[in-house]
């Protein structure tokens, strides 16, 4: 048996779960007391738009859920309906935008509406919100440009408050994405949080197209390595003469599991071939897969073998 505080599930999205299952039996098995929700720029409280609403900030609910327009009515109602869990609430940085910019959110916010969220913001942490979260990856923020955010991180320091942020990309430039958000930390001064911080992934990508004699090609090739599993795509497009072929080639391994998969379409006079082939290995047996489907006339054949050792 062990012995120890409650945890803290420090992001999470539980803003209306507290309420919808007050017992959070999910929370409380697992040990956590605790829950931070708010999180990715999307928080029920402050927030009172009522039009039509982006993504993800229909995750927390329907319209109805959305009857908090600030902290205070939040905190009242949790305190009137009390949970197992305790609720800290960060403010989401979509809620303050698409409010003030009344709904425009695909393009940058003017000074006007980045002071309306400021003191939006402001009151939300004197009622005790502990903090300010961004989605920039998400529709409702992504139009949004680094010095916004500065803006508004500028604000928490007064109040202690924490800025975590769902980064505006996890992939190709997770590591501009990084670096955005030290410029947001250094500039606001804030303690901050990376929220689903990604350092495996890796991406290469190489597109070639050249013409030699009457035949053009196209070639496109990604290689990319998220966590365990490496990937290696190729795809060639051609044209000789009268006849069109398009070839892809994906390879990947996935722990002990190794998958080679071609497939080629392509156009001779009236007959189209499609092809499929994949051999992979899992443990001491591998498998080889071949179809082909072709069309000749109104007549369709199709056509499947499976060896395996």
């Amino acid at each position: 048996m062990i012995v120890s505080p409650g945890f803290i599930d420090v992001h999470t999205h539980d803003d209306e779960n507290v309420f919808k299952d007050p017992s959070l039996s999910s929370k409380v098995s697992q040990g956590v007391t605790t829950c931070i929700a708010g999180n990715c720029g999307i928080s029920l409280a402050p927030f009172s738009y009522k039009g039509d609403v982006p993504d993800p900030i229909a995750l927390l609910g329907k319209s109805e859920v959305f009857r908090f327009p600030r902290v205070k009515d939040y905190k009242d109602e949790f305190e009137s309906k009390p949970s197992s869990v305790n609720i800290a609430l960060l403010t989401g940085h979509s809620m303050l935008r698409v409010e003030a910019m009344n709904g425009e959110f695909d393009r940058p916010a003017n000074s006007k509406e980045i002071k309306a969220m400021i003191v939006a913001l402001e009151t939300a942490l004197e009622d005790g919100s502990i903090g300010l979260s961004t989605g920039l990856a998400y529709p409702a923020a992504n139009a949004s440009p680094t010095s916004e955010i500065i803006e508004l991180a500028k604000v928490l320091p007064k109040f202690n408050g924490v800025f975590t942020t769902h980064m505006r990309n996890e992939g190709v430039d997770v590591v501009k994405s990084v670096q955005e958000t030290i410029a947001i930390t250094n500039d606001a001064k804030v303690r901050t949080v990376i929220s689903h911080h990604k350092c495996a992934a890796s991406y290469h990508k190489i597109a070639v197209s050249y013409r030699k004699g009457a035949v053009s090609y196209y070639t496109c090739a990604v290689s990319y390595r998220m966590y365990a599993v490496s990937y290696h795509k190729g795809a060639v497009s051609h044209r000789k003469g009268t006849v069109s072929y398009h070839t892809c080639a994906i390879f990947c391994h996935t722990g002990a599991v190794s998958y080679h998969t071609c497939a080629v379409s392509y156009r001779k006079g009236a007959v189209s071939y499609h092809m499929c082939a994949v051999s992979y290995r899992i443990g001491a047996v591998s498998y080889h897969t071949c179809t082909v489907l072709y069309h000749k006339g109104a007549v369709s054949y199709h056509t499947c073998t499976v060896p395996y050792r």
